[in-house]
């Protein structure tokens, strides 16, 4: 039999040669390295992480050991947050029953099939909307989509993939021309006698993201001309923001004749007595301060007072006395407003859509050119599912300047037509 020269190690030498019977037989020795070590990712509770953590904890720690005790040792390391919660008083267990009872819990908790299918479905339909262009997004969509293919698939989850519902939520984040040629691809498939699947989907975006990416479709690309969704982002502190309020004489009703004019100048209101108007304004359930409704005279935000004669009362001017009162022109102050006067004057409004993670929301929008800042009322906030961080706006208006408490946040704005606004 051959030895090994001085020197030889089973890490140097391939094969060792043995002489048997005038044979030579050859043994083939696997050389000895290290290999680098195997990171775990913490734990935290996240069921779309759960598989991926219990696979790499069973191959690179409870498989390499022997004693339970060490193995939920072990457990308790590599797991945070409400996760490292959930198993803590298994220590008091004894070892085998500790480790299994932990191990049994993380599976309650964070491993149902159920919850992590619906996890990673909602990493794909809960997100606002994809701009035109933005490949970069779309292949994290495409990332996504693989993975929470897999992960159904492998749990026998494939009716929640390829319900219609949730594909029509995954295409309603697509830029618009996506859309349209999703619709088209859609239809050829329904032509042929089948149904729309998330595979069909997941193929359509991998090629509209291989188009797009290549030298001739980044000439195409609609940012290269500016053609994207504009997100309108509410400035944060310490910058405050301007507001420009626009005072306007609007065509309105008399509550008192139903004439186009306002209360206070009703020449019929002006006839009655002081008593006539009291008992008139009761009816209406209007203001004595400002004649507007829906709240009283001491509730009244209104600064004015009665000017007549040094009265400084909290009421109306057309309430100090029974005689007539002439008709004053308007007095104006320079706060940082616009005050537009005139028989008739119409607000610059246009129908949009508006579009946050939980959907679209129709309504009006009013353009002021003279405002640096968008404004969304907080119903339709809630409505599109958007949230921001508190901030605080000056709102200067024909009263005077105000700061207001409210939210910065992010949304999309899309006209009713093809462009986007």
């Amino acid at each position: 039999m051959n030895r090994p020269r001085k020197g030889d190690t089973a890490g140097t030498r391939t094969a060792a040669h043995e002489m048997d019977g005038g044979h030579v037989n050859h043994y083939a020795t696997a050389p000895t390295f290290s290999l680098p070590k195997i990171e775990i990712d913490m734990f935290s509770g996240n069921p779309m992480e759960f598989c991926k953590f219990i696979k790499a904890f069973q191959m690179s720690i409870a498989d390499r050991l022997f004693d339970d005790s060490n193995k939920l040792m072990y457990l308790l390391y590599y797991c945070r947050g409400e996760a490292k919660d959930a198993i803590e008083h298994c220590v008091f267990l004894p070892g085998k029953a500790g480790y299994q009872r932990a191990m049994d819990i993380l599976r309650t908790q964070f491993g149902r099939p159920h919850d992590i299918a619906q996890s990673f479905m909602n990493e794909l339909l809960v997100g606002g909307p994809i701009a035109p262009g933005d490949v970069d997004a779309l292949r994290r969509l495409i990332r996504k989509m693989v993975n929470c293919d897999l992960a159904l698939k492998q749990m026998h989850y494939t009716a929640d993939l390829n319900c219609s519902t949730n594909l029509k939520r995954i295409v309603e984040r697509l830029p618009r021309h996506l859309q349209q040629r999703w619709a088209e691809a859609a239809d050829d498939i329904l032509r042929s006698g089948s149904e729309p699947e998330f595979d069909h989907l997941v193929s359509f975006l991998d090629r509209s993201v291989s188009i797009a990416s290549n030298c001739y479709g980044v000439i195409a690309s609609p940012r290269r001309y500016g053609n994207q969704v504009d997100k309108v982002v509410l400035e944060r502190p310490p910058r405050k923001a301007r507001i420009n309020v626009v005072a306007t004489k609007a065509s309105m009703a008399c509550p008192h004749c139903s004439q186009t004019h306002s209360l206070s100048e009703c020449e019929v209101f002006r006839t009655l007595s002081q008593v006539e108007k009291l008992s008139r304004l009761k009816g209406l359930k209007l203001c004595f301060n400002c004649l507007e409704p829906n709240h009283r005279a001491f509730e009244c935000r209104v600064p004015t007072r009665c000017d007549i004669s040094n009265c400084n009362q909290r009421h109306h001017r057309l309430l100090h006395s029974r005689q007539r009162v002439v008709n004053e022109a308007t007095k104006g102050a320079n706060v940082n407003s616009t005050v537009v006067e005139g028989p008739r004057s119409y607000l610059g409004f246009v129908a949009v859509k508006l579009i946050g993670p939980k959907g679209t929301v129709l309504t009006h929008a009013l353009l002021d050119n003279g405002s640096d800042t968008t404004l969304l009322t907080a119903d339709v906030a809630k409505q599109l599912g958007i949230e921001g961080e508190a901030t605080r706006v000056e709102v200067s208006s024909v009263n005077g300047p105000d700061i207001k408490d409210t939210m910065a946040v992010s949304f999309a704005i899309q006209s009713l037509h093809d462009g986007y606004v």
